[in-house]
């Protein structure tokens, strides 16, 4: 630990860079800067520790834990962040503020932060969800979850005064962040409670609700549910429903797709209902490498956010499209635009550009129903003849 003097001196030189509008200080010295945190009211008069915090808050994005007399510090600076919500800034940290503060502005829930050792005990909680990089990683380690179910009620009262969103918009959002990882880490936490998912479930289906991007959050809340669904007790008749219902919302968005019309035409063995993916790769003539340049890849699935994906790369010629819709053309190749006009489209580049891949020496993937190949195999090789 540095000696007093340098601490302080690290803390008033992050406060002014950061007041400057210059703040680089913090990404380069964040390691220095946090530990000294839950210290700052020892090492700055009171003002400057709210400074501080104020500061500290922007740039974390959560609170740092800190002692009883720190608190009103901590407390004050975060109702001096609060008018900056209207500006739209920190969008993804605010349902994380909420349930550590418990209030924003003059919305209040049961739960507003009174003491240090609460926030001591929400932040072990972030943390928790924080060292997760992805969705099915939180599904696949549910201990971590259920052993929080004391923080559910708190929770769900937080969901509640944010209108069940992570931000505090209003209305469609382009950038909505649908996958942020807190905040269903936080939902998750109320699933694995008996005496509240069914609550979460039916406000989050009610059509009222001003969700942004519904249509996705209502496909990864589904996922979640089916992840609990196992664990729930027959006695939850209400929330079984619900479950129901929402796993038949979710079949009917798959079976609308370009994927699952395909899959139907070439009467591939799936099963409806059946979570599956074909991957398609081959390397360009004259090469064996199906898995890197010069290659292409397609693939198609089962999953209505993310119906098929086409990537090209060969030479000057690059391409990637999904759903339709182009992310990069190097080369003005054609896009495919359906799914369904691959075989036709492979035939044309060749035609137009003289690209031409090697199936032979590529792999098509289909999990466990081989069978597939063949089918597959047959419907490319109908548009080349």
């Amino acid at each position: 630990m540095p000696e007093t003097n340098q601490a302080s001196e690290i803390l008033r030189v992050f406060i002014a860079d950061e007041e400057s509008g210059a703040r680089t200080f913090w990404a380069m010295n964040w390691n220095r800067i946090t530990p000294l945190a839950g210290k700052a009211t020892d090492l700055l008069p009171s003002e400057e520790a709210e400074r501080f915090y104020l500061c500290f808050l922007r740039c974390e994005g959560k609170a740092p834990a800190v002692p009883p007399s720190a608190l009103p510090s901590l407390l004050a600076a975060y109702r001096n962040l609060l008018p900056e919500r209207e500006k739209g800034g920190y969008r993804h940290h605010w349902h994380v503020f909420t349930f550590l503060f418990g209030f924003v502005e003059q919305k209040t829930t049961p739960g507003e932060l009174r003491d240090a050792k609460t926030l001591t005990e929400r932040l072990k909680l972030i943390n928790h969800l924080q060292k997760f990089s992805h969705l099915p990683g939180m599904r696949g380690k549910p201990d971590g979850f259920k052993a929080a179910g004391m923080h559910a009620p708190h929770i769900l009262d937080v969901l509640r005064l944010l209108g069940y969103r992570s931000d505090y918009g209003q209305g469609e959002n382009d950038s909505y962040d649908v996958v942020n990882l807190t905040y269903w880490g936080l939902v998750f936490v109320v699933l694995w409670s008996k005496s509240h998912r069914t609550a979460l479930l039916t406000e989050m289906l009610d059509e009222q609700l001003d969700l942004p991007k519904r249509e996705q959050i209502e496909s990864i809340l589904h996922e979640f549910v089916q992840a609990v669904l196992p664990a729930c007790d027959t006695d939850e008749k209400a929330f079984h429903a619900l479950a129901t219902q929402l796993a038949a919302k979710q079949r009917a968005r798959v079976n609308l797709t370009e994927s699952v019309a395909l899959a139907q035409s070439l009467d591939l063995p799936f099963e409806e209902g059946e979570d599956w993916i074909v991957s398609i790769a081959a390397p360009a003539t004259g090469h064996t490498a199906w898995y890197k340049p010069p290659n292409l890849k397609l693939e198609f699935r089962a999953d209505a956010d993310y119906d098929w994906s086409l990537q090209l790369n060969a030479g000057q010629f690059r391409l990637s499209e999904r759903d339709g819709y182009l992310s990069d053309n190097v080369g003005g190749l054609p896009s495919l635009g359906r799914l369904a006009d691959f075989p036709a489209w492979l035939h044309g580049i060749e035609k137009s550009h003289g690209l031409r891949f090697d199936l032979a020496k590529g792999r098509i993937f289909c999990g466990k129903k081989r069978s597939a190949a063949k089918l597959i195999t047959r419907w490319i090789e109908s548009g080349l003849s």
